[in-house]
């Protein structure tokens, strides 16, 4: 992969340290600060904010990742590109509502 991944991934009953693959980490490189995940059924917030090297995500109203990515195993990724939603192709597994994106 050439990009940069922020896991999505439901991490509502998760107990203890959070990993990239657990919500709101960042695949390869680290994971959320806190469980901020909401319960299957109830919409989750996410803001990810990204401004050079820096990036910060920010799930349900908490600041859960603050990185400098060029201090990551993500550094020689391009800090361009586009934006995509992923998902795995399983039913009513996931929905997107109120996307948007700002040029900083």
């Amino acid at each position: 992969s050439q990009g940069i991944e922020a896991q999505i991934l439901d991490s509502s009953r998760k107990t203890g340290a959070m990993t990239h693959h657990d919500h709101g980490g960042i695949i390869s490189a680290v994971g959320a600060s806190k469980n901020m995940s909401k319960p299957p059924n109830e919409w989750n917030r996410m803001v990810v904010t990204c401004k050079g090297h820096h990036l910060q995500v920010e799930l349900n109203g908490e600041k859960i990742i603050d990185v400098q990515l060029d201090e990551t195993p993500l550094k020689d990724r391009p800090l361009e590109g586009y934006i995509g939603l992923q998902d795995h192709g399983e039913p009513n597994n996931i929905q997107f509502r109120n996307i948007r994106i700002k040029e900083l």
